[in-house]
């Protein structure tokens, strides 16, 4: 075996959605100027997602984060993802924060406060801290709004970015539940043939529970079904409804978040959500492994 490069990750999930976070890697130095310039298209980005992110290492499912230096804030954060362009999440940044804390590499504030530097810019969040314990991050979203209603769907632009559109259930899925997945798994992945080439960044199906409470299944543009509630869908969802405070959306897997229209000066919505370590590993690339760019099963 021949260790050309050596990389430390520690894996969280928020909601069910699961992060690789990059602790320790060997192209770090490459990304103490910022993240401006950084893309998808950096050939050691494009190697650690396909050792990370892919089996029989990882799986569709996993999203790579990883943690630089930055002179702007915190630390810098720059998401891997399996789709080929730019990609950011909330949940990442939540994910992040709880392993640099409860690992010992970023100090904790006696305020709270933490600005993550993302693709997106600045991100100021907060975290609850009980001993060596995040017992939850809260995350602003500034912007989100409903762009269009037709045919039954309504469009909302998060942070004038991404753009999700909002389903009413079809009526080959009676209800969103483990005992129809077959179903939603068939409609997602016609739904995502249908948009192909668009820039949706994803179709959320929405069904109401109660008066506030929700459970909706987010799809990716390749089809594929979300891990987790979603911060976007869920905020997304609440900025769909005019009046409405706040919403809890579940997932098939029954996990929930919770987002919250701001009172008052502030604008947009907050979700308080958590984050859990699951493992430290230490993966090595070794360029005679016939399987080093690895490879999915859908």
């Amino acid at each position: 075996m021949h260790f050309e490069k050596m990389y430390t990750t520690v894996d969280a999930h928020v909601a069910g959605e699961g992060f690789r976070v990059m602790v320790h890697s060997p192209f770090l130095l490459q990304f103490e100027q910022g993240l401006e310039d950084d893309s998808a298209d950096n050939p050691l980005l494009l190697q650690a997602k396909q050792l990370l992110l892919n089996e029989p290492r990882g799986h569709r499912g996993m999203t790579g984060c990883l943690v630089v230096p930055s002179g702007k804030a915190d630390v810098g954060v720059l998401f891997i993802h399996h789709e080929q362009e730019d990609h950011f999440t909330y949940s990442g940044l939540v994910a992040v924060l709880t392993v640099l804390l409860e690992t010992g590499q970023i100090p904790v504030k006696e305020d709270g406060a933490y600005r993550l530097e993302t693709n997106q810019g600045i991100i100021n969040v907060s975290a609850d801290v009980n001993g060596d314990v995040v017992k939850s991050v809260t995350i602003p979203i500034e912007d989100c709004s409903l762009a269009k209603t037709e045919d039954h769907v309504e469009l909302v632009e998060v942070d004038n970015d991404r753009r999700y559109i909002l389903h009413s259930l079809p009526e080959s899925i009676p209800t969103l539940a483990m005992d129809h997945l077959s179903a939603i798994m068939t409609w997602g992945r016609e739904i995502a043939e249908q948009h192909q080439g668009k820039n949706d960044y994803g179709h959320v199906l929405v069904e109401q529970k109660t008066d506030d409470t929700v459970r909706s299944v987010t799809i990716e543009k390749d089809g594929v079904i979300q891990r987790s509630p979603n911060i976007d869908s869920t905020v997304a969802i609440l900025a769909s409804r005019n009046g409405q405070k706040a919403v809890t959306n579940e997932s098939l897997f029954g996990s929930s978040l919770t987002a919250e229209k701001n009172d008052g000066p502030l604008s947009g919505f907050t979700i308080t959500t958590r984050g859990f370590v699951t493992g430290e590993h230490r993966f090595i690339y070794d360029p005679d492994d016939p399987l080093d760019e690895g490879f999915l099963l859908k």
